[in-house]
This record gives C-alpha cells, structure tokens and sequence, in this order.
C-alpha cells in the first residue's frame, strides 16, 4: 500500500492497483496510512474503493502464528517419521544412555573444590580437560580459565558418540565403541590425577632447593591441604554409571557377534 502524503493512497487488490483517499475511504480513527500497511478492502458493484481498513495487530499476529503452526506441522510431517527410524533403529535405551552420558560431562560438576565454608567451585568433565590441556602448573590446574580443552576435548567428543558407531556401521568391531566412555573415564581420571601428582612433587622439590628440607615438607603439607578440598561431583559419578551400562551393552554385544 501507497500512503495518502502525496495525493491518493494506492492499494493492490487481486493485481489490480486502486486509489483511495484519507478522507473518504480511510476507516482508522487511530492510524494513518503508512506504506505497506496490511489493509482490508471493501468495494463496490463496480469494483471501486469503498473503504480501506487497516489490519489490527493482534489478527496480523494470529496470521503469523498460524503459517507458523502449518510451517511446523509440514515439517513434522516430513522429517518425524525419518527420526522415528532413527530412534527404533538405535534404540531408546541407548540414546538415553548418549544423552546422559552428554549432559553429565558437559553441564553437570565433575569436581567441587571447597573454596570456604560457604563457597564451592564446581567444575564440568569439560572444564577439566581444558585446565589440564593449557595448564603447566599446579597454579594453572587450581584457577578457572578459557582456553581450550584441546586434543582432551576432542577425545571426550568421540567418545560420547562412539556408543552409535555399532548401529550405523556395519562393521563388528563398531561394537566396541561402547566401551569407548569407560574407556575415556579411566584413562583421563588417572592422566589428570598424575599430572596433578607431579605438578605437586615439582612444587614441593622446587621449595626444598629454595628453603631446604623443612620447606619442602611446609610446602608438600600445604598442597595436600589444597588438593583435600577437591571432591567428586555427582555429574563423575552419573558419568560412569552410565559407562558401565555402555560397557555391559558392550560385552553383550561382542558376544553375541561371535
């Protein structure tokens, strides 16, 4: 639509352009023309003007909702069937078990440090791998950072979604993907739990070459005292009882493809 600013205003209808004025056609007590303004328009025998009214908001909403709801509802149409199969050819159980398995290295707390009485700092499976991928220090691997997790995340990547390999590769030894999150927990538990070990022997030998043996004993006192206030958070435990169903699922598996 054309506003009326420059002489008659100028609505398409059915591919017909037609004119209107402000004055005897305009039905809005609250609203002037504007350019395409969304408009109802009334005409006579003949096919002239006889009233154009604007469009309330509230049923251009409605409008928009609704192509909203007939978009959706032709996309469920479409794609649900397809990720129905999807679903019964991997099997809820296992999707399940991939979700949690997810959720609980990404969002939920690996470790809690007890900062104070009043204060824990819980940090995700994700967090982990990045402070022992970017840190060299004790220090390092006591702070918070942003760097990235590394060669650690991508692993912890694959081995989320290595308990699907076995349905989508038609290949027996894809079976073994299940084990992949067990795996992963064990391995990475006791790299981060050596690493931690020797970061704190260096720091302990480093303050005995400064102040001698006394030194090295405060020192070696202080950082068991620090590591005390690390604990297990229950996103580690939810992790590997869901690694040890992936696992069970696995041996079942290896087994009966023998």
């Amino acid at each position: 639509m054309r506003d009326t600013n420059a002489g008659p205003g100028l609505v398409v209808v059915d591919g017909r352009q037609l004119t209107f004025t402000l004055e005897q056609h305009w039905r809005s007590p609250t609203s002037a023309p504007t350019v395409n303004t969304q408009v109802d328009v009334a005409l006579d025998a003949s096919g002239q003007v006889l009233a154009v009214t604007p469009v309330p908001e509230s049923v251009l909403a409605k409008e928009k909702l609704d192509k909203m709801k007939d978009g959706m509802n032709d996309l469920k149409d479409e794609y649900l069937p397809k990720l129905m199969v999807r679903v019964d050819q991997v099997g809820k159980p296992l999707l399940i078990a991939v979700a949690l398995l997810a959720i609980a290295w990404i969002w939920l707390p690996a470790v809690s440090i007890n900062i104070s009485a009043s204060i824990v700092q819980n940090l995700t499976m994700f967090d982990l791998l990045r402070l022992a991928n970017v840190s060299s220090s004790l220090e390092g691997m006591m702070q918070s950072g942003t760097g990235s997790s590394g060669l650690y995340g991508f692993l912890c990547v694959v081995a989320m979604i290595a308990p699907l390999a076995h349905v989508f590769v038609a290949d027996k030894r894809a079976a073994f993907g299940l084990f992949a999150p067990l795996a992963f927990l064990v391995l990475t538990g006791l790299g981060i739990y050596l690493k931690i070990r020797n970061l704190t022997s260096a720091a302990s030998e480093s303050m005995r070459g400064f102040g001698g043996s006394q030194m090295g004993d405060f020192a070696g006192a202080m950082m068991k005292q620090a590591l005390a206030a690390f604990s297990v958070g229950y996103g580690s435990y939810i992790a590997l009882i869901v690694a040890l169903y992936l696992a069970w699922r696995g041996v079942q598996k290896v087994l009966a493809a023998r």
